[in-house]
């Protein structure tokens, strides 16, 4: 279900050089359940950035590639979301902490390599598959997150990251139903 992810993830899990096969969900709650709020804040900081650089670049290759105008909106209010949730705790960060977001070194949840992946119209349905998998990883990791700590405030900064990623899920579902439909109509017209 979560191969690609799981294999991203298994590749940072290492024990005496060795690489272990864990489950992703676990790996993560773990090294996050580690971090002080600082730290996790400015962990999900850097996320949403990267998140948002994601998908600005998923809107750019949809448009180049000539996929449905609905795609392409898509990916850039995802990108524009994921900016202005990073800016937002951003602000939250400086104006708690009186510095600068230094974030842990721990790999993303969300973001990994899936450009490399989308360099044709064809192949856009596994891009949105994969970025579906992210994202529900990702609201999975912060659902259990938000079960297991007895901070409130981490609680309700858990439920509400587990929110958005459920949101990002649901519009990726959505096109990817209106893809496959799309590319379907096309192969009835081809044959």
């Amino acid at each position: 279900m979560f191969s690609n992810t799981r294999r991203l993830i298994n590749q940072f899990v290492e024990c005496n050089s060795v690489v272990k096969m864990q489950d992703p969900l676990e790996v993560a709650v773990e090294r996050l359940k580690q971090l002080t709020k600082e730290s996790l804040l400015a962990y999900w900081i850097k996320g949403e950035f990267e998140e948002s650089e994601l998908y600005a670049e998923l809107a750019k290759r949809a448009k180049n590639l000539g996929l449905p105008d609905s795609l392409v909106e898509t990916f850039w209010a995802l990108s524009k979301e994921s900016k202005e949730h990073g800016e937002k705790l951003e602000t939250i960060y400086r104006k708690t902490y009186g510095k600068e977001p230094e974030p842990p070194d721990i790999p993303p949840i969300e973001v990994y390599p899936i450009l490399h992946k989308f360099e044709r119209a064809e192949d856009a349905i596994e891009a949105l598959q994969m970025a579906m998998e992210s994202e529900k990883l990702a609201m999975e990791v912060y659902t259990r997150l938000a079960k297991e700590t007895s901070d409130p405030e981490l609680r309700e900064l858990f439920e509400s990251l587990a929110k958005v990623e459920r949101s990002h899920y649901e519009r990726l579902e959505g096109e990817l139903k209106l893809l496959k439909e799309l590319f379907k109509e096309k192969e009835k017209k081809r044959g």
